[in-house]
Formats: C-alpha cells, structure tokens, sequence
C-alpha cells in the first residue's frame, strides 16, 4: 500500500483496505434525525448479506435490533431495491436489513447500531498506532412544527437544493425520551463503542461554533457546539501522538 496516502470514501468502501493499513479516520457522520442528503446515500444495512431482501415500508419497535446481528455489514448501495408506497426506507422481510440513508433511521437505536458496524470496520483498517477522530452533533426529544408528523419521512419527499431545507421533520418522542430533552446521541455512541468494541477514549473535546445557526427556542441555550472525540484502539503500544 502506498505511504502517505489520503483516502476520500465513505464507509462502504472500507472493505477495500487491508486489515491494519491506516494511521488516522477522521469523519463526521450524519446526525441522527437532522437532514436527508437525497437518494444517492441510501444503503442496505446490516442483516444477512447473503439474504435475497424482500423489503416492505413497515417500522419496527424502538430498540428493534437486525434480525441477524452476527451477519451485520457496512452498508451497500442497491438501486433496484425494491420500495413500497414510495417509501425512504424499509425492512427486509427476511433478514431484518434496513435499506435507507445513515441518520435517517427510524429509531436512534437502530442508528446507533449502524454507527457500531462502521466503527467496527474502522477498528479493523485502523495500525495499532492508529487513531479514530470523530465529530458528532446531538439533537433534542421533539415534535416537527405544524400537523405534518413524520409525512417528509414517510412519503419520501426529494430534498431540496438548500440543505437547511432539507432537514428531517418527524417524530422523535415516542421513542421513550421525555419532549425536549437533549438525547445525547454522541455519549450514547461512544460509551458504547468503549463497552461492547473495546475503544480506548482519549479525548472528549469541544468544538465551538461561534457562527452556528440561530435557534427560535426561547427555554434553552442555542446549540453552539459539537463534540470530537478521539479514541484509540489500545494504549499498548502506543498510539502516534505528535504534540508540534
């Protein structure tokens, strides 16, 4: 492999790399329940590769995990997937795979454990001495405004060209989580990256965004800030860490 190299790719490429190849990820996921990047990031996740899907627009109970956890794969793209009602996504009737864009998942649970099988590839590409970076915003327990509850995800409306028009507007508290509560999706991701993956968390950090995007919420603090965490696959030996 060459040295020194810079690879650009999303996660579903990570099965090119040889094990133990990479010095450094760095990568900001989608946030959970944020925004829908359009029909070209849509995936299979998890579930048995070798299942011929049989999809249907149905949502499973929250914490619903894939039918065939063992079997779980980074995310392929299949465009002739088969998509009832027009929907965003879907289940396999089969497997449990969940075809659909990562972030737009029905449940932050089934987000969560789609963000574990793309960790657990970058664990496997990662030297020893390696490091993995990650930025990850949060978001809030909440209603969409007005009387259209989940239809945008639903009923797979295009995104517009205008990103911040294209945020994601549905239902996020029927998932066990008091209305307005901050869920804590990056904690809830990295403290289980440590406890069932084995990653070593070095730093917790604060990115602060002096410019970040004015709230109307008039009983909280805006949101100004993202977290980026830096977590290592093992103290022994050590990782690269270069202070200049």
């Amino acid at each position: 492999m060459k040295v020194d190299k810079v690879y650009t790719k999303s996660s579903q490429q990570m099965t090119e790399l040889p094990d133990g190849s990479i010095d450094i990820v760095m990568t900001s996921p989608p946030y959970w329940g944020l925004r829908d990047y359009g029909e070209d990031v849509r995936e299979i996740w998890g579930g048995d590769k070798d299942c011929e899907h049989e999809f249907e627009n149905y949502v499973r109970p929250a914490g619903g995990g894939h039918a065939n956890p063992d079997k779980a794969q980074v995310g392929t793209t299949k465009k002739d997937v088969q998509r009832v009602f027009g929907a965003k996504a879907a289940f396999c009737q089969k497997c449990g795979a969940w075809y659909g864009a990562l972030g737009l998942e029905p449940t932050f649970q089934l987000y969560l454990e789609h963000m574990m099988i793309v960790c657990a590839e970058i664990k496997r590409v990662l030297k020893k001495t390696g490091s993995l970076w990650l930025n990850m915003g949060d978001t809030y327990a909440c209603k969409p405004a007005g009387n259209k509850v989940n239809y945008r995800w639903q009923h797979g409306h295009k995104p517009e060209k205008n990103l911040d028009k294209a945020r994601v507007r549905y239902d996020k508290t029927n998932l066990g989580i008091q209305a307005k509560c901050l869920m804590g999706i990056p904690w809830r991701l990295v403290l289980c990256l440590v406890d069932e993956q084995g990653w070593v968390l070095r730093n917790a950090g604060i990115w602060n965004k002096p410019n970040s995007m004015p709230s109307s919420t008039k009983d909280r603090l805006s949101n100004s800030y993202e977290f980026l965490f830096h977590l290592v696959k093992n103290t022994k030996p050590q990782y690269y860490w270069n202070e200049k």
